[in-house]
């Protein structure tokens, strides 16, 4: 995915608002808007090598805006229940990918299980997938290229993933994946 030179700024914008201590209601949000957000998630954080540990999809409820995200089960949350109010707005990012309306149908992964084997396409989601699947199959987009568990750092966490079943083969995306991906 090549960024254009308003892509680029739409983000150095964002990130420049979020560093000067604006709120996550201070910018103005449109459906199909990632949001992240930094946290204590140490095993995300170990496998990624990034504090970037959760994200969400902005889409448009008869509400307002929400965020649709993969946490327990996929559900929806205001922005500021997002972020919540303890978060420091350096750990607040989002990332708008394209300056075209989007409309996303979030209604068939609500109430969906949370992915606890981290398996691309099983009719669960973990946060990343969700966000990477949306784009994927409702906007024809690849956000990034999935990559195998193996390929991040998982040397200390073996014993975790024998003890759910997660194959060290298996493709993954990450949050940090999502981000990254983004600034190339």
């Amino acid at each position: 995915l090549r960024l254009s030179s308003m892509k680029k700024f739409v983000f150095a914008l964002t990130m420049s608002l979020f560093s000067l201590g604006a709120t996550a209601s201070d910018f103005a949000f449109r459906e199909g808007d990632i949001v992240f957000r930094s946290g204590r998630n140490y095993p995300v954080m170990y496998i990624s090598g990034s504090t970037i540990t959760h994200c969400g999809i902005i889409v448009n409820t008869p509400s307002g805006l929400r965020v649709l995200e993969a946490d327990g089960r996929v559900k929806l949350h205001t922005i500021e229940e997002f972020f919540g109010k303890n978060i420091k707005k350096a750990e607040m990012f989002t990332r708008r990918v394209t300056n075209k309306r989007v409309r996303i149908d979030y209604s068939r992964y609500l109430g969906k299980k949370y992915d606890n084997q981290f398996s691309l396409n099983n009719n669960a989601y973990y946060c990343s997938e969700l966000v990477y699947v949306i784009y994927r199959d409702q906007l024809g987009m690849e956000l990034c290229t999935p990559r195998p568990l193996c390929r991040h750092n998982v040397f200390g966490l073996k014993w975790l993933l024998n003890k759910r079943g997660i194959d060290v083969n298996q493709l993954v995306v990450t949050p940090a994946d999502l981000y990254k991906d983004y600034l190339k």
